[in-house]
């Protein structure tokens, strides 16, 4: 798909705030993110059980010992995750963080939780790509760093939902970023391209550059698991 210019798209993801979480509801803006996710993809699913999309259930999967035994697996063996070791692309190290070991363990909760009919990739992604899953009707996570004070920044995790030609549309679990969240709904908030770009890359392992110098960014997405079988 061509990289034009949209006057507004945006994708129906129910909105979920991570303030009236009952487990950290300071610090659960990953898996509000992916249980936004979820529930949008249950308007898409066949089956007559819906997937487990509650905030709270998610923080429980992520505690789990299957989760736990997975990540673990995944840690050792590198497997399709960006781990401290060279680029594929640049051969320059990457930074594998904490922020970094989260994104691998909502991307498995996704996949326990919709019994694996999708899949959840994490990955490196152009800019055309990242607005290509928004043209496909995925919303896609991403993780920045965002300033909030001049003496003050936080890493936290946004869903994208759409785009207009000079914005892109989120849902921010934790409020508006603009209003420095002194505004707790952050349903629909529009944030500045280059604005969000630049939290993104304001994290050391969450930015990767090809080898023309283009700017990779670390987000995650949904994808339907072809090998899925109705039970």
């Amino acid at each position: 798909m061509s990289n034009q210019d949209y006057n507004e798209l945006i994708i129906p993801v129910p909105y979920h705030s991570q303030r009236d979480n009952m487990y950290f509801p300071k610090a659960t803006c990953g898996s509000t993110c992916l249980g936004m996710i979820l529930e949008y993809l249950n308007t898409k699913r066949k089956l007559t059980n819906q997937y487990i999309f509650d905030d709270d259930a998610i923080m429980k999967t992520l505690a789990s010992e299957e989760l736990v035994r997975k990540v673990i697996s995944i840690d050792s063996n590198y497997k399709n995750y960006a781990k401290k070791r060279p680029d594929p692309i640049t051969g320059k190290p990457t930074e594998y963080n904490h922020m970094n070991n989260v994104f691998i363990a909502l991307a498995l909760a996704g996949e326990i939780l919709c019994d694996y009919e999708y899949l959840f990739k994490i990955k490196y992604r152009y800019i055309y790509e990242i607005e290509d899953t928004l043209k496909n009707g995925r919303p896609i996570q991403i993780l920045g760093r965002f300033k909030i004070s001049p003496n003050r920044s936080i890493n936290h995790y946004i869903l994208i939902i759409g785009m207009d030609s000079h914005n892109y549309i989120c849902h921010d679990p934790y409020g508006d970023w603009y209003q420095k969240y002194n505004n707790h709904n952050g349903s629909f908030v529009r944030y500045r391209k280059q604005d969000l770009l630049k939290a993104i890359s304001n994290r050391g392992g969450l930015t990767s550059k090809d080898r023309n110098n283009k700017i990779l960014y670390f987000s995650m997405k949904p994808v339907p698991n072809k090998y899925f079988k109705e039970q």
